[in-house]
C-alpha cells in the first residue's frame, strides 16, 4: 500500500501536538517541557522509526507559546531530516473566548533511504542519489469558546526545494487539516484538578488519496492519561501513559489496520515521553504585570507588514535562484557549443566532410535523447501494444482505485489523460501525451504542457525492441 506525503502525526493528541497544529503549542504542548514522540510505520519496533519529533517548548507569554526541534520522516523512498521552528499567539475575545494563531517553520534535508533502489530497473517513479534541501511553511488558525474550539492548519502552504529551485508542491497539492474538539472536566481520584475527556473529530485532506476523517479521545489525569482513535485510513488507535513526580511522563500507542489492503501488515506503534522543566499545568503559571493591549489596527498593521516582508523575501530569494539556475544554463550551453565547434574542425581536417556531417546528426540526436543531469526520465523497451516514442508522464499507481481517481481529476480539468500498463513492474502509468522526439516532449514539459497541467511531470522513453 502506497504511504500518503505527510507527517502521518493524526495520533498526536497532547504532547507535541504543534506538529499537527501550530497552534497547540499554546494548550497542548504544556509548556516548558522537552518532549519525544517516535512512530514506526506498519512495522516493529526493531526497524528503524518511521518518524522522530523531538521539540522543546516554553510559554513566552500569557498569550504566546514558541519551540523549537529536530525531526525524521521516513518515506518509501527518501528520508527527510531537520528541524522545526514553532510560534503560536492567541487572542483573547469577549465572552471567553479566543482566537488563536501559529505557523510552523520546517527545513530539512532530504535523501534517498536507500541506494539500493537504484537497482531497480524500473522503478515506480524516477528516483534521484541527489540531496535536496526544502522550506516548508505551515500555518495554522484555531477558534475557542469555552471548552469548545475547532481549527484548520495547512502542512505544506508554502515548500521550496531550494537545491532543485523549484516548488516541491502545486496550488492544487497542499495537505489541509481540520478539527473540532469539546473538553470536559471530569472527577478522577475525588477531585476534578487538571483531569478532563478531550474528544476530537477531524479531516485530513491530502491529494490524490481518499479523505481521512477520524475520532481521538483523551482521557488526562495528573497521574496517568489514556487515549482511544479511529481513523478510516490507519485504523484503530489505543495508547495509555502514565505521569511520575509532575516531572516526567511516557507512553505507547498501538495502531490497528481495518481495510482490505493493509491485511498482513504490522500494527503501527508509537512512543511518547516528555519532560517538563516549568510548571506543569495551565493555571500554575505566576500571572505577568499587565501590558496595555494593542488594538486590532495595530495587531493588523503588524500582520500586514510581516506579510510584506516574508514576501518580499520570498521573491528575493526566487530571483536569486533564477539567476544562478540562467547562468548555469549559459555556460553549459557555451561548454557544448564549444565541444561541437572542436568536433566539426576535427572532421574537417581528416577531410570527411560527409561523414562528419551524418556522424555529427548523430551524435545531435543521441544528445536529444539522452537524459540530463538530475532530469526525471525513464526509460525500457516497448511491450505489446504501446508505439515507440516520448511519453509525457503525470502520475504512476499501483493501486486501482487511485489511478481511477486521477484520471477523472483530470478529465474534471479538461485534459484527455491516457495510459499504459507495464506488465514487468506492475504499474498503471498516467500520460498526457506521446512525442516523435525529446525535444518535444522537453517543450512540452517545460511549458507545464502548454500551461494545462500545473503538476510535475517527467518523460519515459519507450523503445522498439
Amino acid at each position: 500500500m502506497e504511504l500518503p506525503p505527510d507527517f502521518r502525526q493524526h495520533t498526536l493528541t497532547e504532547y507535541n501536538s504543534s506538529f499537527l497544529n501550530p497552534v497547540f503549542s499554546l494548550n497542548r504542548n504544556n509548556p516548558e517541557s522537552v518532549a519525544l514522540w517516535t512512530r514506526w510505520q506498519w512495522q516493529s519496533i526493531d526497524a528503524d522509526p518511521s518518524t522522530i519529533f523531538l521539540n522543546y517548548s516554553r510559554r513566552l507569554k500569557k498569550e504566546s507559546a514558541a519551540g523549537v526541534a529536530f525531526f525524521q520522516h521516513n518515506t518509501r523512498y527518501y528520508v527527510q531530516r531537520g528541524g522545526a521552528l514553532n510560534y503560536a499567539y492567541g487572542m483573547d475575545l469577549k465572552n471567553n473566548a479566543q482566537i488563536a494563531i501559529g505557523v510552523n517553520l520546517f527545513a530539512y534535508q532530504r535523501k534517498l533511504a536507500d541506494e539500493r533502489l537504484l537497482q531497480n530497473p524500473n522503478p515506480p517513479v524516477p528516483l534521484s542519489n541527489s540531496s535536496d534541501f526544502i522550506v516548508q511553511f505551515a500555518p495554522g488558525l484555531q477558534f475557542s469558546v469555552g471548552g469548545f474550539n475547532t481549527g484548520i492548519s495547512v502542512e505544506n502552504l508554502v515548500d521550496y526545494n531550494i537545491s532543485a529551485g523549484e516548488k516541491v508542491s502545486q496550488p492544487g497539492e497542499k495537505i489541509y487539516y481540520g478539527h473540532a474538539g469539546y473538553e470536559f472536566p471530569i472527577t478522577v481520584f475525588g477531585t476534578e484538578e487538571n483531569s478532563y475527556i478531550r474528544p476530537v473529530l477531524y479531516l485530513k485532506s491530502i491529494p490524490g488519496y481518499d479523505e481521512q476523517l477520524g475520532l481521538n479521545a483523551l482521557i488526562s489525569t495528573s497521574k496517568f492519561y489514556t487515549q482511544l482513535g479511529f481513523s478510516n485510513f490507519y485504523g484503530f488507535s489505543a495508547g495509555l501513559g502514565g505521569r511520575f513526580m509532575k516531572k516526567f511522563s511516557i507512553g505507547a500507542l498501538m495502531e490497528f489496520g481495518t481495510r482490505s489492503d493493509l491485511d498482513g501488515m504490522d500494527p503501527s506503534i508509537e512512543i511518547a515521553a516528555s519532560f517538563f522543566l516549568g510548571p506543569q499545568f495551565d493555571e500554575e503559571i505566576p500571572e505577568e504585570e499587565e501590558v496595555p493591549e494593542k488594538t486590532e489596527e495595530e495587531i493588523a498593521q503588524e500582520l500586514a507588514e510581516e506579510e510584506e516582508k516574508r514576501r518580499e523575501a520570498e521573491l528575493l530569494a526566487a530571483a536569486a535562484l533564477a539567476r544562478e539556475a540562467e547562468l548555469a544554463r549559459q555556460q553549459e550551453e557555451e561548454l557544448l557549443a564549444e565541444e561541437a565547434r572542436k568536433a566539426r574542425e576535427e572532421f574537417v581536417r581528416d577531410s570527411l566532410a560527409a561523414v562528419q556531417e551524418a556522424e555529427l546528426q548523430r551524435i545531435a540526436a543521441e544528445a536529444e535523447a539522452a537524459p540530463k543531469e538530475d532530469e526525471k526520465y525513464q526509460e525500457a523497451l516497448t511491450e505489446e501494444g504501446l508505439q515507440p516514442g516520448y511519453y509525457l508522464v503525470a502520475n504512476v499507481f499501483g493501486t486501482k482505485r487511485y489511478f481511477e481517481a486521477f484520471i477523472k481529476t483530470l478529465s474534471q480539468k479538461g485534459l484527455d489523460p491516457k495510459s499504459f500498463y507495464k506488465k514487468s513492474n506492475k504499474y498503471n502509468y498516467v500520460y498526457l501525451q506521446r512525442y516523435d522526439s525529446m525535444q518535444e516532449a522537453r517543450k512540452a514539459r517545460d511549458s507545464k504542457f502548454n500551461g494545462r497541467y500545473e503538476g510535475e511531470t517527467w518523460i519515459f522513453r519507450m523503445l522498439p525492441k
